[in-house]
């Protein structure tokens, strides 16, 4: 609808992952190289954990694409509470069959056959497990009776634990220290901040072919002041300011925008109330109020003791 408005050869903020529009802050760089270092060096498990549009699914995608034939993949995503006898599942992940009516025992003697048949071929086995906040206290368990099948020094089957914070939260349970005591590796994806916020911002808009700068220096820090710098709230906050500029005509984004997106995304935000908001966020809040006038919280002029707006706005 506003590609064409702006210029641009494509939406530069869509939700769904488009590998042509990643972009690797240091944070995501380094837990990137995490996460092929835990490959690597044969870490039996190895947790990933992140806020909710942190960035998290990129990373695991661009490591997968970066794994080459000598690994061979499985992948769980329907993780749920009543995940039970997690044997099965493992199974199909590797696209193996699954017998129909076969015990707990049997199953586990072929997940045993495929992974010394693949360990003797040379290859590595790696079960990634996404959306792990999911999983109940009795599934976490049966995840660490499956490290059981490392022996010494024989690495047959490495673990990725993929989830959000609440997945940390449960780990430092008492209950679960035995898992906890297991993971070799772990990273936490924490989110952008304002000069890597701006930068994420600027490098989809060029990946889209911008051939204007469209958001202006305000509209970048309210950005990231009501986002906290998770990518997904960006995404989100961006494509309907673009969509609002094209309905009012304006080529720049100002605050002003940001402001009607803001208000008009009550349902979405509204869980950011329970996130703190990081404290650079408050700075750059509280020193737009003194330099500019201008406050990104409430979206208006700040009038001076004159009574005169100390900064005259468009938008």
């Amino acid at each position: 609808m506003y590609e064409k408005f702006y210029k641009l050869q494509c939406k530069p903020f869509a939700l769904t992952p488009d590998p042509r529009f990643i972009y690797l802050s240091d944070q995501h760089a380094q837990g990137l190289a995490t996460l092929e270092y835990a490959i690597l060096n044969d870490a039996g498990i190895t947790l990933l954990t992140g806020e909710v549009g942190a960035g998290k699914t990129m990373l695991t995608r661009r490591l997968l694409e970066g794994l080459d034939d000598s690994c061979e993949i499985g992948v769980l995503t329907n993780t749920q509470r009543e995940f039970r006898d997690i044997l099965p599942w493992v199974l199909r992940a590797f696209h193996q069959p699954v017998n129909p009516g076969e015990d707990s025992v049997g199953t586990y003697e072929r997940l045993i056959a495929f992974l010394e048949k693949t360990f003797e071929q040379g290859r590595r086995v790696l079960l990634m497990i996404d959306e792990g906040q999911n999983l109940d206290e009795q599934a976490l368990e049966e995840l660490r009776l499956l490290s059981n099948l490392n022996v010494g020094s024989n690495m047959q089957l490495q673990l990725i634990l993929v989830g959000q914070p609440e997945l940390l939260k449960m780990l430092k349970q008492p209950r679960l220290r035995s898992l906890a005591q297991r993971i070799a590796v772990e990273h936490q994806i924490a989110p952008l901040s304002f000069d890597e916020t701006r930068e994420y911002i600027s490098h989809r808009l060029k990946v889209a072919g911008c051939p204007f700068p469209i958001f202006d220096s305000l509209a970048f820090a309210a950005i990231f002041y009501h986002s906290r710098g998770i990518p997904r709230l960006i995404n989100t906050i961006c494509d309907l300011a673009l969509a609002f500029g094209y309905g009012q005509g304006r080529r720049v984004i100002g605050p002003g925008i940001i402001g009607d997106v803001v208000h008009s995304k009550n349902l979405s935000l509204h869980h950011l109330e329970e996130i703190p908001r990081p404290e650079e966020a408050d700075r750059i809040h509280n020193e737009l109020r003194e330099s500019a006038g201008y406050d990104i919280c409430l979206f208006e002029e700040l009038q001076p003791a004159n009574g005169t707006p100390a900064r005259e706005r468009s938008a």
